[in-house]
Parts: structure tokens; sequence; C-alpha cells
């Protein structure tokens, strides 16, 4: 199995592979890598105490590394929290985003509407 298809399965299980507990239904598991989790955590940290639209939580996980510096102007009262977008990130987007955009975005909505359900969730 490749390493895009792996990528593409984790991606998928941490959308789709929800379970019940106790007669309730649970999230998935993120299975994120660390530097997307690492930028959920940020972004609910920072949303408690400013007032984000949804699609803006999206484009702070989420952020093109080419355009880091306009997204840090537009949502600038975050100025002084902002978290620079890592190396392991910018990594992980030059080499996945484009094969796995949507289902990229399909988890971290998922992870932020519900958590990433892990032990530092």
């Amino acid at each position: 199995m490749s390493k895009a298809v792996r990528e593409y399965d984790k991606l998928m299980n941490s959308i789709y592979l929800w379970s019940v507990t106790d007669g309730k239904s649970t999230p998935p598991k993120s299975e994120l890598p660390e530097c997307i989790k690492e930028r959920v955590r940020w972004v609910d940290n920072i949303a408690s105490e400013w007032p984000l639209t949804f699609s803006g939580e999206i484009e702070l996980v989420l952020p093109n590394p080419d355009n880091e510096e306009e997204v840090k102007q537009r949502l600038s009262p975050l100025d002084d929290e902002w978290l620079p977008i890592s190396q392991e990130y910018k990594d992980y987007y030059s080499k996945n985003i484009h094969f796995t955009k949507t289902i990229l975005l399909e988890a971290v909505v998922v992870a932020l509407i519900f958590g990433l359900n892990d032990e530092e969730d």
C-alpha cells in the first residue's frame, strides 16, 4: 500500500470511524498529522477568547504557507498569539494538499466540531 493511500485511509478514519459507547455515538479519534493537530488545538484555544467564524477557524488550521502573512494580517487581533507555520506543516501541505485537500478539510471540520478525541484533547 502506498504512502498516499495510507494517508487517505487515516483521514477517512478521522471522518467516518464513529463508534457507539454505552449507547451513545462517539466521534472518531483524529488521525490528522501532528502538525495539523497542533493547529486545531491552537484554534480551539483562541476561539474561546476571540469570536471567530467557522470558515476563519478552518483558514487558521489550514493556511496556505505561501500566504501566511496575509492570513495573519486579516486576523490581526491574533498577532500576539499567532502560531507560526512549522516546517513540518509546510512539508505536509506541499506534498499532500492537492491529493487530500477535500478529505483533509472534512477531517479538520470533524476535529473542530467534535474534538480530536486523542489523549491531548
